[in-house]
């Protein structure tokens, strides 16, 4: 069994660490837990807890995140580094698959509240820039905008993170669209820049099947089209790809029959 550190004695009893010291020793013993109980230290980017080996999407701690920070920026030789190695730390560069790059532009998508990568855009953790940074976040995003169908199933994946394939089409549609529905853009103009064809239309449909105005008495969005994903599948029990299955492919497919 490894000898792992008391989170509340670090939190309670050790007053006199610095709080980046605290939480260096707080996020060892999540991943020496983790360790524990899958026998490696592969956590997935995604992967928040609260005790280490049991994954919660509210969890407090974003343990995949601080692994895959240590990982670029310690060295394996340092005493810190040695003691992750003990734990089953793997330093060298993993070659990541689609759905690797998927769980970071999730994370992303969740920080950026877009999936407006720069291309040059390089990073660690999936939402800071890093200069050095080993994930080619950017690069990747704009070669799956060059090869990726929007109506397959990875296109429709990207899409319920908020992928805008072609930011030009969408900027024309979303102008029209706004005149048609004498819905102000100016006033809505941070939902619109962030928002796809894709979703606005199928949330544009939810709520006038239910005949739920778009815009409140000032002229502004209804919240749905603001609401993250998590957020809108508790309150109006439909998550992101349901509304564009429902709401805008089916619709799409009626308009053509």
């Amino acid at each position: 069994m490894l000898e792992v550190i008391n989170i509340e004695n670090v939190l309670e009893n050790n007053n006199d660490l610095s709080k980046r010291e605290r939480y260096k020793r707080i996020m060892y013993n999540l991943a020496c837990k983790y360790y524990e109980y899958y026998g490696n230290l592969e956590v997935p980017i995604d992967f928040k807890t609260d005790n280490g080996y049991e994954e919660n999407e509210n969890g407090k701690y974003n343990l995949g995140v601080w692994i895959a920070s240590k990982r670029s920026t310690i060295d394996p030789n340092s005493e810190f580094g040695k003691d992750l190695l003990k734990i089953g730390m793997r330093f060298n560069r993993k070659v990541l698959s689609w759905d690797d790059f998927y769980k970071y532009a999730c994370i992303y998508y969740k920080f950026h509240k877009n999936l407006e990568v720069p291309v040059s855009f390089k990073t660690d953790n999936g939402y800071e820039y890093s200069p050095n940074g080993k994930i080619l976040l950017g690069r990747w995003i704009t070669k799956q905008r060059e090869k990726i169908s929007p109506t397959s199933y990875q296109g429709q994946k990207l899409i319920n993170i908020g992928m805008i394939w072609n930011t030009k089409v969408n900027r024309n549609f979303i102008i029209n669209f706004c005149k048609s529905k004498n819905i102000d853009a100016y006033i809505n103009r941070n939902i619109l820049a962030c928002i796809s064809i894709q979703e606005l239309v199928a949330k544009t449909n939810f709520l006038e099947s239910f005949g739920i105005n778009l815009v409140d008495e000032k002229g502004f969005f209804h919240e749905l089209y603001r609401l993250p994903n998590q957020e809108m599948t508790i309150k109006y029990k439909i998550t992101t790809e349901q509304l564009i299955n429902d709401y805008y492919l089916y619709y799409s497919k009626k308009r053509t029959i």
